[in-house]
């Protein structure tokens, strides 16, 4: 298990959506929207560096350094999916981690006007989703892919960075592709 493991689930224990690590304070979570900081001693930058580099690939690693940024997924047996982002900033390495939801909710659930259900039935086209961090964007997304695999025969090829909901195959068949890790 890596150190970091311990540090998700204090944030799923607390039902925070994010962890935020950066060099030269303690860590924080968002809670509710709010930021909290932990009771935990401040890291530095080598701290910080060996709680994320921990759970990085040797590729991921190497892309990181080349870029001084990297976004990825992270999985914890047993506790849930984590988006990771990780970056440079002024006093060193900083992540933030956003836990993805294990169960999709449905078009319905979300409350989403009623064009979208209009959308799924489209055969061609481009639809784009966009807004800020935070928005809903990749929930909006995985509700409709949810809402096309329980109703349609189709093949869904997604192509994803990094890939965040894992659906399983219903009535579509459903293959997921991650920038740098599989395309």
């Amino acid at each position: 298990m890596a150190q970091i493991d311990q540090l998700f689930k204090v944030m799923v224990a607390q039902s925070a959506s994010d962890l935020h690590l950066s060099s030269g304070s303690s860590p924080y979570l968002r809670i509710h929207g709010e930021m909290v900081k932990l009771d935990h001693p401040v890291l530095n930058n080598e701290g910080v560096q060996a709680l994320v580099f921990e759970i990085l690939t040797d590729k991921q690693k190497r892309n990181f350094v080349e870029n001084w940024e990297l976004d990825c997924s992270y999985a914890v047996n047993g506790l849930g999916r984590f988006r990771c982002n990780v970056f440079m900033q002024r006093r060193g390495l900083g992540a933030v981690f956003r836990i993805i939801p294990e169960k999709l909710k449905t078009v319905e659930e979300l409350g989403l006007p009623g064009i979208v259900n209009k959308m799924m039935d489209v055969p061609r086209g481009l639809i784009l989703v966009t807004g800020p961090t935070g928005s809903g964007k990749s929930t909006t997304l995985a509700a409709m892919l949810h809402t096309i695999n329980k109703t349609q025969r189709q093949h869904i090829l997604t192509i994803e960075d990094p890939i965040e909901f894992v659906p399983s195959s219903q009535l579509s068949l459903i293959n997921q592709r991650e920038v740098s890790s599989h395309t």
